[in-house]
């Protein structure tokens, strides 16, 4: 939901903006964070209205971004450098005005001493409640560089593991959209001069000729209406998507759902959890609070509540393998095994990044195989479609043919 709110400054100046939040409690809990009194909230109560130019086409804090900051954070600290200092260095080092002023506000808020996790988490867009989590367990235990070092190399395999489904998808998107414009040139300029040689005949074509004279004709008057609207649509969708909470829910709720794609996101979020659950243990965020934190960031419905009683029954006294021992039927048997080992052994954070790097070759090989089964349907779809207008037309032109010779 999208939030209007004015609020007063120690000074005494009034602002105004606006915030996606869950609940006008989380607003004013935001507000409260920034010193400033709330004096006006409202709800925006409509789609169109919570969406302006400035939400759709302003800048976000990227992944790339988030790795560099990590990164070069850990570095800058691990030398000695003052936070302060480090935060400027890196503010004039990039360019995405979305992180210059995320690092200013940082700097500012630094400076009227207030701790640094906060700062994150007035991004709630930008970063997780994983990643705040984990900055603020640095700052308290004061091992803030080697968080980073660890929140470092979590965003560079999620980065590495975004390049390859872009990789793995990019071949099978460019093969459909160049067959639909094949196909649309197809219908729109070669079928209406072969359906004219039909149009002074007394014999009619067959059915499925006279289909495809009837799109290629539907085509050439509202091809580019048509195209407007699937254009306009997509967009909408993608702005619906990356603007609004209810839209990453329902894609999010979609995906989780499809056949296919099932498989595949439930390895992703199995993955998410042992990398975002090791992190949190490593830097000392207590174990419930851990798990409760690593369910935000999952999309399956299913082991998320599997989440919720296994944190419950750690809370009741029972030990982190019985608990995921008794959740046997949501999660892999290897999870279970190796946390309970893990447990056993103490080395639990261990086995956790090993399980996280054990499912990142998982996803990446079914990611493979999916694409390898379904570039021949696209292709085998594609030339059954071009092979059937190629015949709606050929054998009406042969029976003519035919006809004429006799």
């Amino acid at each position: 939901m999208i939030f209007e709110y004015k609020a007063a400054t120690k000074e005494g100046k009034i602002i105004s903006s606006k915030m996606e939040a869950a609940s006008e409690a989380e607003v004013v809990n935001f507000l409260k964070k920034q010193e400033l009194l709330p004096i006006l909230i409202k709800k925006k109560p409509s789609f169109l209205k919570g969406i302006s130019l400035r939400t759709i086409f302003s800048r976000r804090i990227s992944l790339e971004d988030k790795l560099f900051l990590t990164k070069y954070l850990a570095l800058m600290l691990r030398v000695g450098t003052d936070l302060l200092e480090a935060l400027e260095t890196l503010e004039k080092d990039l360019e995405n005005p979305a992180i210059k002023e995320f690092l200013f506000r940082t700097r500012e808020n630094l400076r009227k001493g207030r701790p640094f996790y906060e700062s994150f988490e007035a991004y709630p867009k930008d970063f997780s409640q994983t990643f705040v989590a984990l900055i603020k367990a640095g700052e308290t235990s004061g091992k803030l560089e080697e968080v980073c070092q660890i929140l470092s190399q979590a965003t560079e395999r999620e980065a590495d593991l975004k390049r390859k489904l872009k990789s793995a998808l990019t071949y099978p998107i460019i093969l459909i959209v160049a067959s639909i414009i094949v196909i649309s040139i197809l219908l729109t300029f070669a079928i209406p001069r072969i359906a004219s040689i039909f149009e002074g005949m007394e014999k009619q074509p067959p059915l499925f000729t006279r289909v495809v004279f009837g799109l290629s004709n539907f085509l050439r008057h509202y091809g580019l209406f048509l195209l407007i609207l699937i254009i306009g649509a997509l967009a909408g969708l993608w702005i619906f998507y990356t603007r609004t909470l209810a839209g990453r829910k329902f894609f999010q709720n979609l995906l989780t759902h499809l056949p296919f794609v099932k498989k595949v996101v439930k390895k992703l979020d199995i993955q998410r959890f042992t990398q975002n659950f090791s992190a949190m243990l490593e830097a000392g965020v207590p174990i419930t609070q851990a798990l409760e934190i690593s369910i935000e960031t999952l999309n399956s419905l299913e082991i998320k509540e599997a989440l919720k009683r296994v944190a419950y029954k750690i809370k009741s006294g029972k030990t982190i393998g019985d608990a995921f021992l008794e959740e046997g039927g949501v999660f892999p048997s290897v999870l279970v095994s190796l946390i309970a080992i893990g447990e056993k052994a103490g080395h639990l954070s261990e086995s956790l990044k090993s399980l996280s790097n054990f499912y990142a070759g998982e996803i990446d090989a079914t990611i493979k195989s999916l694409m390898s089964l379904i570039e021949p349907v696209i292709l085998l779809f594609i030339g059954i479609i071009i092979a059937s207008i190629a015949v709606g037309v050929i054998v009406p032109m042969y029976q003519m043919v035919s006809g004429v010779a006799q």
